[in-house]
Order: C-alpha cells, then structure tokens, then sequence
C-alpha cells in the first residue's frame, strides 16, 4: 500500500466545514432516568469527507447519525450541516441501514425510486420527471451489479443484492449528506468485501460527505478518509486516525503492514477505554 498525503483538506478549515457538533449531548428519556448516549462531543466534518465511526456496541454511533439527521434533538449543544442548525429531518440525507427495509409490496425498481416519491422538491415533479428518474435509478442499479434485478421484489434478492438496491435507494435524489449504519454488518466475509468496493466507487463518483457507523475496522480503514473513536456510554471522542493510504483502494492493501498498524492503534485505544471503564465499574 503507497502511503500519501490525503487529497483532503483539514476538517478544521471553517470555510469547508459541512457537518460541525458542537459539545453535543444526547439524552434518553428526563430527570433521574435519564439515560445519555453522547456527552459533551464536538466534530467537524468537511464537505466531501469520508468519516468513519468506530467504538464499543452502545456508545452512541447511531445516535450521531440520528442527530446529525435531524431525527433525533439534541440534548445540549448544536448540530449544524451545510452552515445551518439542524432543528428538523434533513432533506439532503441519504441513509442506509444493517437491514435494508424494502417494501416487499413494491419491485426493487419502485423501492429505489421511493426517496424522489416523498423527498421535496423532487416530490412535486415526480410525475412529470418519470422517464429521468427511471433511468437514473437503471444506472444506478447497473453500477451496483443489478442491472436485471429491477423488476424483481425483495423477497427475490439476497442479502448482498438487497443492500446494492439500499444503496441505489440512499442515492437516488443525489443527496449531500451519506448516512450510513452498519449497512453490510449482516452480510457473509466475502459479500461484505465486494460491497465495500461497491460503495468506495459510488462515492468516488459523487463524492457526497459521508458518516458510516461500523464495528469492523477493516471496513474503516477500507473506506474512510478518518476514522473516530468513541468511547463506551456516554459516548464522547477519544481519538482520531488519518487514512493516509491512496485510492482507489484495494483489499489487498488490507494486508499491508501500515493497515495492520493502523488497525492495531484503532484496537488499543477502543480496548485500553472500555478496560478503563470496566475498572472503575468494580471500584465503584
């Protein structure tokens, strides 16, 4: 694997900044019961940057995306995407998830198309754009591998063929903003690897910024331009990596002893945390 400079510029140039948090909490629930899942966190995420978000299961992963999408309020603090404050559902999201949630009623075609059916303004002129956005989603769909899976349903398709139609899904109205949560984390070893070049090549098309909650490192280091460790509940940042490795990556970089390194540093610092945590647990 050559090692270089990314093309990336700094998260932390203002004017670039696409997605900011700043001293974000997130809590469940009120009062003594009260449960939080993100405390006191900060981030910048510039605009066409690959970010990846590793950590323990229940740290709060998915609940930044859902804040950052406008699901889910904010306890304390701010969210911002594209220079504004985030206080409702974002329309220039794109999301994809561990199950890919087609509707078994409508073919794969018509489930791909549903972003453009619901989403404003593409909502209002759906109708009269039609034959552009069946030819869009028939690209999209033959960039995955499915150029012959349109007119099937959800039952018809595999795993890994189902989530290359949640992707098309997750692109369809060209979104600014990719959210993506654990969306090959149900997939076999070797799907799970041909999705992930899948996805590197759609977003090295469109270049939208793009968040993925993921608990294989490989998959990070694969992906990602940088890639965010949190720590157990509450969750809040414990350290940052740079993937300085060129793309388009291959899986044989995998392989190499900078990814290994990598990967190992990543590990450390998730398991030094939740050690950390365990500890003062028996000492309370």
């Amino acid at each position: 694997m050559t090692t270089v400079q990314t093309s990336t510029p700094a998260a932390s140039d203002a004017e670039d900044v696409f997605v900011r948090l700043r001293d974000l909490t997130v809590a469940y629930g009120s009062g003594d019961g009260a449960v939080y899942a993100v405390d006191r966190t900060t981030l910048n995420i510039k605009s066409g940057e690959f970010v990846a978000i590793v950590g323990p299961s229940g740290c709060g992963k998915s609940t930044l995306l859902k804040v950052v999408s406008g699901l889910t309020p904010a306890a304390a603090g701010r969210v911002e995407v594209d220079g504004e404050e985030v206080t409702a559902p974002l329309k220039i999201v794109g999301m994809a998830f561990q199950s890919a949630t087609m509707l078994p009623w409508r073919r794969t075609i018509d489930n791909i198309l549903l972003p453009l059916q619901i989403v404003e303004p593409h909502r209002r002129r759906f109708r009269r754009d039609r034959a552009e956005n069946l030819a869009r989603a028939n690209a999209l769909l033959k960039r995955v591998g499915l150029a012959d899976a349109g007119d099937k349903y959800p039952w018809q398709l595999s795993g890994g063929m189902l989530q290359r139609a949640s992707l098309c899904r997750a692109l369809i109205h060209a979104p600014q903003l990719l959210l993506l949560d654990e969306p090959f984390g149900a997939l076999d070893a070797f799907t799970r690897e041909e999705l992930w070049r899948v996805l590197q090549n759609l977003w090295l098309d469109s270049a939208p910024t793009v968040l993925l909650v993921t608990h294989d490192l490989r998959e990070a280091v694969f992906l990602a331009d940088r890639i965010v460790v949190m720590s157990p509940r509450p969750g809040r940042i414990l350290h940052e990596e740079r993937v300085p490795f060129a793309r388009p990556r291959r899986l044989a970089d995998l392989f190499s002893p900078e990814a290994g390194q990598l990967m190992q540093r990543l590990r450390e610092k998730i398991d030094h945390r939740s050690l950390l945590d365990d500890e003062e647990g028996e000492g309370a």
